[in-house]
Order: structure tokens, then C-alpha cells, then sequence
């Protein structure tokens, strides 16, 4: 009996378990301030171009899908997801590439990829600002433009990374938490402050 109930117990917890997260690669979070932005997903081989369709490739708005057209380039190695309509400025998006995506020998995609992107407002200091809670723990990506010398997260600088994106980890925010984001420029003059919640 009891080993009829550890059995049970197991299988009830497996199929408790997230496969899409586990089964799903997370690429960089990306912005852009085209509102008809092409993404390309370069592949290493030929694809089967009967796989690429708006199933296997689509870009979600929350839960819905945006809709977009994409089309084999580059060779057949290549996709580019065109978006039928407009991006809404200050909305994330995500790009995904399930396992149906299949090369040209049939062979699928070893798993879902995303892409989290938004589109960002061209006159804007602080253009975006992206988090992504684990845990107990936060990755926080802001992303200013070219005046911004540095950033603070609640009064705490954070790591430039590159291409005018800054990145902070948070111990112990959790979604729904706010933080205060201050972007400065090399005089240490305030360009902006923000509030952000984290989550959103």
C-alpha cells in the first residue's frame, strides 16, 4: 500500500511540474523604437520551410499572438518575423521559436526559444526598464539612452553592461515590489526618476 502511494504521490507531483519553462530557452531581453520592427533568428543549417508558419513562429502580446508573417531568408537559414500591425510603444512582447521549427533533414529545434523585447520610446531618458524574478532573486535590465552615465537601483549603482543597458540583481523583491530608478549624466545632474514595480 505504501508503495502504491509513493508511486501515486510521484507521479501527481510530475505532472505538477513546469515543463514549459524547463523545456524553454530565454534569449536576452531586446528593444528597439521601431513599432514595425523585423526580428531575424539566424539558424546554422537549412531550414524546412514548410515549418515556418505563424504555429511554429509568433510573437505574444501577454497571452495573445500579435499578428505577424515569417519567411525563410538568407538561403533558407534564416527566419524574419514581420508584424502585420504596429507594436504599441512601451508594451513587452516575446518573440517565440517552438521545437516545430524542423531543419531541412526533419530534424526539430531542441527547444521552444523567447526572446522578450519592447518597444521603446526614441525621446525617452530611461526607455525601458525589464525584470525577471526567480526565487528569491530579481534580474533587473534598464535600458536609457545615449545622456545617461549611470544608473541607481534605491540608491545603489548598478553595472553598466554595454549598448546603454544596465543590469542589478535584487535579493529578496518579489513581483509587485516597487524600486526607485535614478538615471544621471556625467555631471551627476538627475536626468530622470522613475518608480518601477517589479513584474511589470
Amino acid at each position: 500500500m505504501k508503495k502504491a502511494l509513493i508511486v501515486l504521490f510521484s507521479a501527481v507531483m510530475f505532472l505538477l511540474l513546469p515543463f514549459e519553462s524547463s523545456l524553454a530557452k530565454t534569449w536576452n531581453f531586446q528593444t528597439t523604437e521601431d513599432v514595425y520592427k523585423a526580428w531575424k533568428v539566424n539558424f546554422s543549417g537549412k531550414l524546412d520551410s514548410a515549418t515556418i508558419n505563424s504555429s511554429n513562429i509568433y510573437v505574444l502580446d501577454g497571452q495573445t499572438k500579435h499578428p505577424t508573417t515569417p519567411t525563410v531568408t538568407n538561403g533558407g537559414s534564416s527566419i524574419e518575423v514581420k508584424p502585420n500591425s504596429s507594436y504599441q510603444v512601451g508594451k513587452l512582447y516575446q518573440l517565440v521559436v517552438t521545437t516545430n521549427v524542423k531543419n531541412a533533414n526533419g530534424t526539430p529545434l531542441k527547444e521552444t526559444v523567447t526572446m522578450p523585447f519592447k518597444v521603446v520610446d526614441s525621446g525617452a531618458t530611461i526607455k525601458s526598464v525589464y525584470s525577471v524574478t526567480s526565487l528569491n532573486v530579481t534580474s533587473l535590465t534598464v535600458v536609457t539612452n545615449d545622456d545617461v552615465f549611470y544608473v541607481k537601483v534605491d540608491g545603489e549603482e548598478i553595472k553598466y553592461q554595454g549598448t546603454n543597458t544596465f543590469l542589478y540583481g535584487l535579493v529578496g523583491k518579489k513581483i509587485g515590489d516597487k524600486v526607485t530608478i535614478i538615471a544621471y549624466d556625467k555631471d551627476n545632474k538627475v536626468l530622470q526618476r522613475l518608480t518601477y514595480t517589479i513584474g511589470q
